[in-house]
């Protein structure tokens, strides 16, 4: 969109957030888990660029990325998802390797496909490409020290969501 958007996360607890960079940033309420983000204004418009690609595409990727703040925003935007839907691209989720910190904690690859189809429709994934890897002992205390861990695949889960699955290892340190 062209439109002048604020986003905004609602937590579980009620507490509203203003502001796409101030979301995975609480502080204070760092450990509440988002219900949902929203856009303000909520009717906004499309580019038609961005429609006319999705209308064309043969593949629509959704991530990976950070789910609240970079994935659903798109979804957001009026008719994005309507046309998401009514395309016969193929639709495919890469899920993060890592959760984020003030978004995701604790978060499976259903989890993430969860929240993208609260704000879409269940059918909007027909993939998932995950990590079966794992992350070399030496960076994972990073990942730890900042609140970040591993996504878990949970297969059946997802299998249960009639979404395919492909999976490799998807860890590269350079």
């Amino acid at each position: 969109t062209l439109a002048d958007v604020t986003l905004f996360a609602e937590l579980e607890n009620g507490v509203i957030i203003e502001g796409e960079s101030k979301i995975p940033k609480r502080e204070k309420y760092r450990d509440v888990p988002i219900k949902r983000v929203f856009i303000k204004p909520e009717k906004v418009s499309p580019l038609k660029e961005a429609i006319t690609a999705l209308d064309e595409a043969d593949a629509i990727i959704l991530g990976p990325g950070s789910l609240y703040t970079s994935i659903i925003p798109n979804l957001l935007v009026e008719d994005i998802v309507k046309h998401i839907e009514d395309s016969s691209a193929q639709k495919i989720y890469v899920s993060n390797i890592m959760t984020q910190p003030g978004e995701t904690n604790g978060y499976s690859v259903s989890d993430h496909i969860r929240a993208i189809q609260k704000c879409s429709k269940r059918g909007i994934i027909d993939w998932v490409i995950m990590n079966n890897g794992s992350i070399p002992q030496e960076f994972y205390g990073k990942y730890i020290e900042d609140g970040a861990c591993e996504v878990k695949g949970n297969k059946e889960d997802i299998r249960d969501m009639n979404i395919s699955i492909v999976e490799d290892n998807l860890v590269s340190i350079k």
